[in-house]
């Protein structure tokens, strides 16, 4: 991977891969759907979330709100601030778009105090 940053870094730059890293993953899980239906998944959840900063908020939210269980999108909020100075970076309209990807997406339970329209089906 290319695109890590040191913490004195700014942490927005985009991930990528280093040449050549494709083609062994690729060969190990060419003849395994299961591992290919979970990795279409990961990569259905990060689009749009590609830099180290989006990894984080959508990360950062999961895990919160699977192991701390706040029942609020509110307490959500409220963890997310208390766990450090540096996740104060993210905006409450930031966590709550990763809250409605994560929803949306099956990853988590939706939050109260967070409804988000439904998708318009496409005829």
């Amino acid at each position: 991977m290319s695109g890590f940053v040191d913490a004195d870094e700014p942490a927005r730059s985009e991930l990528a891969l280093v040449p050549g890293a494709v083609e062994a993953p690729r060969a190990f899980t060419k003849n395994r759907s299961e591992i290919q239906s979970r990795l279409a998944r990961v990569l259905e959840l990060v689009e749009g979330f590609e830099t180290s900063f989006g990894l984080e908020l959508l990360s950062t939210v999961h895990w919160l709100v699977v192991e701390e269980v706040p029942s609020t999108f509110d307490g959500l909020v409220h963890r997310v601030y208390a766990w450090n100075e540096h996740k104060q970076q993210f905006s409450r309209r930031q966590l709550g778009i990763a809250v409605d990807v994560l929803s949306r997406q099956g990853w988590i339970a939706p939050l109260a105090g967070r409804e988000f329209p439904q998708p318009v089906p496409v005829s």
